[in-house]
This record gives C-alpha cells, sequence and structure tokens, in this order.
C-alpha cells in the first residue's frame, strides 16, 4: 500500500486535509482501514490532495540529516515530525468522533506499534552490532541501558535523568541512541492522545446525545476546550523550564506537548479555514491564491533557516520552537494552491514523496552511523567527504529498510484483518530487542562479580605505593574497574537526606545524601563538585569506623566559593552555607585549590575567607588539594596505546607551594582546618599514571575512579592524624 498522501484511486476525502483514513505517524502516512470499511457516514468529500504533507516530511528528515552531518546544529525538524504526527492523528480521530464511528483505540495502538518496532527493532539490534565492533568497552554498559530504554520508549526519560547535552562539543561521547529520545515521546503520545479522544467523544456523546452524525463546529468546540489548555500550559512550562534547567527540559515528554497540542489545534480548526476560504470569493480570487503561494514559501523559509540564523542550544524546546512549527503550519495551511509556482508544487514531487516514504526510517539509522564514524575516526565532526557518505549511506540503507522490514509489515493484509496477529508481532519485536540485551547485561554483571571478589588480591591500588602491597597476586588479572563500569564507578551515599540533616531549601534538599550508619551528633559534610565527591570514597570507611555519618550536598561544576563561580553557582553555595552554620558539623570536607586545563594551581577564588567564616563558627574544614585533569580521556588512551605511551607529566601544574599551607597559618576561630595533599599517591614522581597497582587512577579526564579514591584511604588517614585532626 503506498502512502495515503499520494494513492489516487481511493475516496477523494481521505486525501485531504480532515481526512480521517491518515495513520498518525510523523514519518510514514498510511490507509487507516478500519476508516475504510465502516458503514458510518462521512461528511462531504474535500477533493484536494495533500501529496506536500509526504514532500514535508521529506524536506524535514533533509533538515535533520544535513545539519546533523555538517552543521552540527539542531535544525527544528524533529519538532515538525512531532506536529505532522497530532495533525495527522487528530484529523483521524475527529473524523470518527464526528460521524460517531468507535474509535477503536485498542486495535489503534496494535496497529501504530506494528508498523513502528519493526524498524526500530532492526535498527536497535545493528547498533548493537556496531557498538560491540568498534566501540570501547566503557561505554558498553551505557549503550545497553539505552537500548532497553529506546525499545520499551522511555528513552527521553533516561537522557532527561543524566542531564545529557544534546549541543555537546564532543559527540564521540554521544550515545549511537540519542536520537531515540523523540521516538519515544512519539510513543508516550501515541498511547495518551488517543485516550484523550476517548474522554472527549464520551463527553460529546453526553453533551450532544442524539444518534445523527455531529456538526463539525461541535467537535471542533469540544476539542479545542481539549487541547487549547495543554497547548498554552505546555508552552509556559517549557519556556520555565528551558530557562532553569535546559538539558533536562529538550527530553522532557511534558515540555514537548505543547508541539503535539500546535498539531492537533491545527488539524481541527483548518478544515473551518477552508471552508470559510471557498465561501469568501474575495479571498478565492487570484489575489488569493497569491496570498497561499506566498504564505507556502514564508514558511519554507522559515524551516530552513531557523538553523541557520538561531543558536538554539540553550534555547530549544522554549518558544523559539514555535519558529519551525508555525513555519511548517503555513506550508500546511497554504495548502493545494494549485499554482505552479506553489511550494505544494515543488514538496509534491515523486523525488520527494518517495524520500518521505522512508523518512522514518532514514531518520533511524542515520544519527548511529554519524556517530560510529565519529568513534572510528576519533573527531569530533566528519569532513566533507566522510559527511557525504555517512548522508548516501544512511539513504541507501534507509530504503532497504523500508522495503524489506517496514513495507512487507505495513502492506500485510493479515495484520489488518487479524489484530491479534499485530500483538504477536510487537511481543516478537520486543523479545529481539531486549532479550540480548538482558544476555549480555547479565554477562557483564558475572565478569564484573569474579573481578571484584579477587580484587583484594589483584587490585591493590595506592598500596603499592605505601608499601603495604608488592602488587597483584595474578599478573594477568585485569585492571579494575573493568571498562564497561568505569562510567558507573561514581562515589555516592545510599539514603536521602532526614531529620536535622535535611535542608530547608528545597534544591539543597534534593541533591543531599547521607551515609546509612553514624552518630547523629557526629557529621562531616562534604560539598562542592564532582572531583570532590570521588573523594567521598576515601573518607567513607574512615568515618564509618569512628562512628561519624556523612552528608553530600553536591552539584557538579560548582566548587565551594563566593567567589569566581557563576550566578547559579553563587546562589547554589550561599543557600549551602547557610545550610552548613546551621547544622554545624564536626566538619566540612571539599577541595580548597583549583587546577585547570593549562593553568597554574592557585587557591579556590575567596576561600580564605569562607574557611575562616566556617572555622569562626566553630566548625572544621578539610580542605583538599586538587588533582591534575588529565588532557585526554585515559581509558580510551589504555584501550589504544600502553600505559606508558598513556602517562602525563605533571611539570608546570602545581603551584611551588601548597596553596593549602599558607592557608592553614591564617585560620582563625575554634575550628580547625585540616590541609590534606594526596597528589604524591595520585601522580607519583610528578607523574599521573592511568593505572596503579591494577587499578584504574582516572575515570574521565577530570575525576578519579572511586575504587582508586577507596584505595587512598589509608594515606588519607594518616594525613589527617598528622594534622592533629581528632575523630
Amino acid at each position: 500500500m503506498r502512502p495515503a498522501s499520494v494513492t489516487r484511486h481511493q475516496h477523494p476525502h481521505r486525501m485531504t486535509l480532515g481526512s480521517a483514513a491518515i495513520m498518525s505517524s510523523p514519518f510514514t502516512a498510511t490507509l487507516d482501514e478500519s476508516a475504510t470499511t465502516s458503514p458510518a457516514p462521512v461528511p462531504p468529500p474535500r477533493p484536494r490532495y495533500r501529496t506536500e504533507l509526504q514532500g514535508l516530511r521529506a524536506l524535514a528528515v533533509a533538515m535533520v540529516v544535513l545539519y546533523h552531518v555538517f552543521l552540527d546544529r539542531v535544525s527544528g525538524g524533529v519538532d515538525i515530525f512531532l506536529l505532522i504526527s497530532a495533525f495527522l492523528l487528530t484529523s483521524s480521530f475527529m473524523a470518527r468522533i464526528q460521524t460517531r464511528q468507535p474509535l477503536a483505540v485498542p486495535r489503534y495502538w496494535i496497529k501504530t506499534f506494528t508498523r513502528l518496532l519493526p524498524p526500530a527493532v532492526a535498527t536497535i539490534l545493528a547498533v548493537l552490532l556496531l557498538v560491540y565492533l568498534f566501540f570501547p568497552a566503557y561505554r558498553w554498559r551505557e549503550v545497553l541501558q539505552q537500548a532497553m530504554a529506546s525499545a520499551l520508549y522511555y528513552e527521553n526519560w533516561h537522557l532527561a535523568a543524566g542531564a545529557v547535552d544534546y549541543y555537546a562539543v564532543d559527540r564521540t561521547q554521544a550515545s549511537p541512541f540519542q536520537h531515540f529520545w523523540s521516538l519515544s515521546i512519539q510513543g508516550q503520545v501515541f498511547l495518551v492522545w488517543p485516550l484523550l479522544f476517548l474522554a472527549a467523544a464520551w463527553r460529546i456523546r453526553h453533551t450532544y446525545p442524539r444518534r445523527a452524525p455531529l456538526s463539525a463546529a461541535q467537535v471542533r468546540r469540544s476539542l479545542t476546550w481539549l487541547f487549547g489548555p495543554i497547548f498554552v500550559v505546555s508552552l509556559g512550562w517549557s519556556i520555565y523550564e528551558t530557562a532553569t534547567s535546559q538539558a533536562f527540559a529538550y527530553f522532557n515528554t511534558f515540555a514537548r506537548l505543547w508541539e503535539f497540542a500546535l498539531g492537533s489545534l491545527l488539524a481541527i480548526w483548518l478544515p473551518a479555514a477552508e471552508d470559510a476560504f471557498r465561501r469568501n470569493t474575495a479571498t478565492a480570487s487570484p489575489s488569493g491564491r497569491v496570498l497561499r503561494v506566498i504564505a507556502g514559501w514564508v514558511g519554507l523559509l522559515g524551516m530552513v533557516s531557523c538553523g541557520l540564523m538561531v543558536t538554539v542550544a540553550g534555547a530549544f524546546p522554549g518558544a523559539i520552537a514555535l519558529w519551525p512549527l508555525l513555519s511548517a503550519s503555513l506550508i500546511i495551511i497554504a495548502g493545494n494552491t494549485g499554482s505552479p509556482w506553489g511550494v505544494d508544487r515543488w514538496l509534491s514531487h515523486p523525488v520527494l514523496n518517495r524520500l518521505g516514504d522512508t523518512s522514518y526510517a532514514l531518520y533511524l539509522v542515520h544519527w548511529p552511523l554519524l556517530i560510529t564514524m565519529m568513534v572510528l575516526q576519533n573527531s569530533e565532526r566528519p569532513g566533507i567527504i566522510e559527511g557525504i557518505v555517512i548522508v548516501l549511506l544512511s539513504v541507501r540503507i534507509a530504503f532497504l529498510l523500508t522495503k524489506y522490514v517496514d513495507a512487507p509489515i505495513r502492506t500485510n493484509r493479515a495484520l489488518r484483518r487479524f489484530p491479534a496477529r499485530g500483538v504477536v508481532v510487537i511481543l516478537l519485536c520486543l523479545a529481539l530487542a531486549l532479550v540480548p540485551v538482558i544476555a549480555i547485561r547479565g554477562a557483564l554483571d558475572r565478569q564484573t562479580a569474579r573481578a571484584l571478589a579477587a580484587a583484594s588480591a589483584n587490585n591493590p591500588g595506592a598500596a603499592v605505593l605505601t608499601g603495604a602491597s608488592t602488587g597483584p597476586a595474578d599478573p594477568t588479572a585485569a585492571p579494575i574497574p573493568l571498562p564497561e563500569d568505569i562510567p558507573w564507578d561514581w562515589a555516592g551515599l545510599e539514603m536521602r537526606c532526614k531529620g536535622r540533616l535535611k535542608p530547608t531549601s528545597a534544591v539543597l534538599a534534593s541533591a543531599c545524601s547521607q551515609s546509612a550508619s553514624g552518630e547523629a551528633e557526629k557529621v562531616i559534610l562534604i560539598a562542592g563538585d564532582s572531583r570532590t565527591q570521588q573523594y567521598m570514597a576515601a573518607l567513607r570507611p574512615l568515618a564509618e569506623q569512628r562512628g561519624f555519618t556523612l552528608v553530600s550536598i553536591l552539584k557538579g561544576g560548582c566548587p565551594l566559593a563566593l567567589e569566581g563561580v557563576d550566578e547559579m553557582c553563587h546562589e547554589w553555595n550561599v543557600q549551602l552555607i547557610r545550610h552548613v552554620e546551621t547544622l554545624r558539623p564536626a566538619a566540612v570536607f571539599t577541595t580548597t585549590t583549583r587546577i585547570l586545563h593549562g593553568i597554574e594551581e592557585v587557591p579556590v577564588p575567596g576561600v580564605d575567607t569562607l574557611v575562616n567564616r566556617l572555622t569562626t563558627a566553630g566548625i572544621g574544614v578539610i580542605g583538599l588539594r586538587d588533582q591534575p585533569r588529565m588532557p585526554f580521556n585515559p581509558i580510551d588512551c589504555v584501550s589504544e596505546r600502553s600505559e606508558e605511551q598513556c602517562t602525563v607529566t605533571t611539570r608546570g601544574i602545581f603551584a611551588e607551594e601548597d596553596p593549602n599551607r599558607a592557608l592553614a597559618r591564617n585560620v582563625r576561630g575554634s575550628g580547625v582546618f585540616v590541609p590534606v595533599d594526596l597528589l604524591p599517591w595520585i601522580c607519583p614522581d610528578d607523574q599521573c599514571r592511568p593505572v596503579i597497582g591494577n587499578v584504574f587512577v582516572y575515570l574521565d579526564e577530570d575525576h578519579l575512579t572511586q575504587m582508586y579514591a577507596t584505595t587512598l584511604a589509608p594515606v588519607l588517614d594518616a594525613q589527617l592524624t598528622t594534622a592533629g585532626w581528632r575523630w
């Protein structure tokens, strides 16, 4: 079966703007067979075909691909997909409501996911193979998690929870499944939107109980009251959330619902606008046609120019997303102009229509190919030649995926006649995607368990520098954390803060964690950024042995300072210091010097004032000396080169005198300042090595592994005792 927008032998009404026969997928518009066989009356046919919608899809996916590959920017094309998706879905259900046909929501769900899942699962399995063949092992676990999230349509929430930056500069670290975020939002809306139509149909049925077909105005009024508030509330929330937490808002379904609601409102009101246009002889004149032609080209120009003219990083999906969406709406509103100069004439070209047929598959495959190419080249952006290869290969694979996976299922008559078979297809697809993921994760878990069981003998870490160990008992034992576990080797506390340990500030409370054991009056508060967080692993066993409770309040990129930080970090630290002064812990554990890339070590700005403020209040401060930042990812380096080749000298990085010593000489108040310098056990002999004592030291360029930090506990204990700290 060919797409509805280009199939001309069907009833004319089924190709038009308000068609009940168009299946609501942003990539594949196909006839809804349940509508074609229903004996219920239909509204008067509208004679105009909407072949330009197929071309609009093709243009949107082309924008996504070209902007990703060549411009490293976001085009707004995905937002247009969301708009078209809701437009088609609403057109279908609105016609059914008007003719009092059963909405058949379960049948809709089965047909939708029967068509969407097979190409998606084929892509997921192919990407897993690419990852196994070409990606470093430390990325496997995250890829497996995202494969599961993509198959189950919650990838957007997985990315939002990790605050993934969709605009990150280094895309070699981007997930090959990251683009599934939009498909996940669509899948969620495909589940929820029909339920909204059910609610609307129930209300309409009780408001207009007659058995006669409803008027378009009655349906339009009821649906507007449904989707209008969704549009307003979601857009307002999107603007607010984008301004306060853009990385989270980008993947947040609720911050995207307004885009679907806009598509629904367009489908609801456009038929009425068309009727008014035909009745108005003035606008139906040649000059009126010219206005529609102009509207179409203005819309096309707006679509293409958004990603070029606006730096959308930090702006989407807020109000700026109206730009591409209203541009696409202008094209839909312009419709079939009947003019040889109309944009619809160009969008209806057979080449664009054929590309529109494969738009779903093209979206699926282009991103994994792009990320794989960058991983193979270890580059942040492909060159022109590589980019052309990616585009051509993506188009070819998309045609094959459409022809051999999508089309056979989409046109299968047995699946249309027997929905239960669609359920079997859905379950089979989920099994094909999830069983390998679960099996591989189980194998990795068993491998990790075996390595950890022998860690005390084979992975002494810093103990080889203190003389407490002579090295691994098994010289062939692998370093830990195992590469696939390294991205997860973060230090943390297991409980949310409670009682007096919980800050009154909701923002701080959401980031506050505490250890499960320890005395209520013996508290050490760990504050600062993610680099301080990793040292928590060295402090924790010492605190547990002495009955101290650990509390962590950390924020990535925000060292504990009131100077030299941005406004967001400043406000965070102001609230944090107030909480510290209220809580009065035995000590604050934080980093008091700073080492940036290519810059010599300096004290944290304003640290002397801050330390004296705390010690004057009788609060101790344990001040850590910052560790060097590596000029590259050591894990990547070790996977390709020898450990010696991945060793970095520290010459020119450290100050001649440890800044913490000068700080300790000027402390006032009854609280103590305890300087800690663990650098001789992190970079011994001025050499930062990727592996010490068969333990990986760094998990990335900037952070220690939790496992290596744990082996520093005896060294930390000795330094605290020497400096006069009393547990």
